[in-house]
């Protein structure tokens, strides 16, 4: 047997319940459940320098750390990675105490967002060995080779290790400049993709395949995170994404893509040139994607949707300009309204996101962003409770200033709308309870008003929209008891 057989690696998705998605168990329609691109990538690298992979996405099988110990007894891992945001880092967290009892000689390893945001007080928890800060691909490679081939791994740039009990970082590994070279993500490792659920507003056909065409975000929004992937745009090759496109279509069985991108039309030319390159190849498959009011003209979202665009989603965030300043969003209503209309006139179907409860919200400034919510023509929107993450500027600055409720990450979920939600962040002024019912009712004023009814009725094109339109409903009034 060789050495590149000698190692065995399983990637974990932790369990993740209902409640904790969503909030509510009222919300069990709007769970959304994707393959977890991160791991897929990770694990694709190694497979492709012969490294032996598996992958346990515990949230599309339903698994709970019960059923995660069953599967973990027997399988005999070298080395097990766990991937987590900061609302799975809990979850993380009893994954890691679940391999110390099924598995006890692994050696585990942390990745993922949150460990890039809180690198310190994740490592302070010692149910890790080591932790992979960054883009994961190359650090995690490189730490497996040592283990298999027992080399030091105090030298592997990208890692947190312990020393004398406290975490040290071993140094920063640059960014992948080519993101062409890394293999497409090892779908045949996941769950059949029928078994993952997109939220019903963001989907039309399933299954449904995530695709990322670039990463790197060089917005500066403070309220977000992009730390894994840093502020330098890397996009990838038009014929590599449509390589993959096709893939998940004939590999796959996927019905419908959604692309990750934090700015998918960032480059405005190269998505022209995406979009001429789906029609030539003749690859027939809706798709979606995220993207800001700034970087869109009405003939690029003209030309997405001729080439299988069906919703373009895009961060507008409050209808108070003051907020959007002070979030450093860097776009105006104007734009916001200007965008909206042109993807109307386009065809397109709009998702809108907005954040209430950031510092400077007040009461009027809620009550803004509602109304402008109403005054615009979009189809969906989604009022997000503000929550403090790890690395951004706003929480580094609640932190100085002592502005931080709690870090209890569990209840760090953006749709408060259970009762026993501890929100981790209210602004001066503002109680709690009025926050909540803020929320509440801004869902309730958005989707029940004849007129936004009579409108998505008179735009229904298919079976699937009325689904879509029910299950949609009875969300909302989940979100609105």
């Amino acid at each position: 047997m060789s050495k590149l057989n000698k190692i065995k690696v399983i990637l974990i998705n932790p369990p993740l319940t209902m409640e904790e998605q969503a909030g509510n168990s009222s919300m069990e329609v709007v769970t959304n459940i994707l393959p977890p691109l991160g791991i897929g990538y990770i694990a694709s690298v190694l497979e492709a320098n012969g490294i032996d992979v598996e992958i346990l996405d515990c949230q599309p099988l339903n698994m709970d750390f019960k059923d995660l110990g069953k599967e973990l007894k027997n399988k005999n891992s070298d080395v097990i990675g766990i991937t987590a945001t900061t609302l799975s880092l809990p979850n993380a967290v009893k994954t890691a105490f679940v391999i110390r009892e099924f598995s006890p000689k692994s050696y585990i390893v942390i990745g993922g967002p949150h460990i890039t945001a809180a690198p310190e007080t994740t490592m302070a928890n010692e149910c890790f060995d080591a932790g992979v800060y960054g883009e994961g691909e190359e650090t995690f490679l490189e730490l497996i080779q040592k283990i298999r081939d027992n080399q030091g791994i105090n030298n592997v740039k990208g890692l947190y290790l312990r020393r004398d009990g406290k975490p040290y970082f071993t140094g920063h590994r640059p960014y992948i400049k080519e993101i062409d070279k890394l293999p497409f993500p090892t779908r045949h490792l996941f769950p059949s993709l029928s078994l993952y659920h997109p939220t019903p507003a963001s989907c039309r056909s399933e299954p449904l395949a995530t695709i990322m065409s670039s990463r790197g975000c060089p917005n500066k929004c403070t309220f977000c995170d992009r730390k894994i992937f840093g502020n330098t745009t890397r996009l990838r090759s038009i014929d590599n994404v449509l390589d993959e496109m096709e893939e998940v279509i004939n590999k796959h069985g996927a019905k419908e893509i959604k692309f990750f991108d934090d700015t998918f039309t960032l480059d405005k030319k190269r998505i022209f040139d995406l979009c001429k390159g789906i029609k030539d190849r003749g690859i027939n498959i809706e798709w979606s994607c995220l993207t800001r009011v700034n970087v869109v003209t009405k003939e690029l979202l003209l030309e997405m949707r001729r080439a299988g665009c069906w919703q373009v989603a895009f961060g507008l965030e409050s209808g108070d300009q003051k907020i959007l300043n002070n979030m450093k969003k860097g776009i105006t209503l104007s734009m916001s309204r200007n965008a909206v209309k042109w993807a109307r006139d386009a065809g397109l179907n709009i998702r809108a996101y907005f954040v209430i409860g950031t510092p400077s919200e007040t009461i009027t400034s809620i009550d803004k962003t509602i109304e402008f919510a109403k005054s615009i023509d979009v189809d969906v929107v989604n009022f997000y409770s503000f929550v403090p993450l790890p690395g951004t500027e706003i929480y580094n600055e609640l932190i100085n200033t002592g502005g931080l409720r709690h870090e209890k990450y569990e209840h760090y979920n953006v749709m408060i709308n259970s009762p026993d939600a501890e929100i981790p962040y209210v602004p001066p002024g503002i109680s709690e309870e009025d926050l909540k019912k803020r929320i509440s009712y801004a869902h309730k004023s958005f989707y029940f008003r004849p007129r936004y009814i009579l409108k998505q009725i008179l735009r229904t094109r298919r079976i699937g929209d009325i689904k879509r339109y029910i299950f949609g409903f009875r969300a909302i009034i989940g979100l609105t008891s």
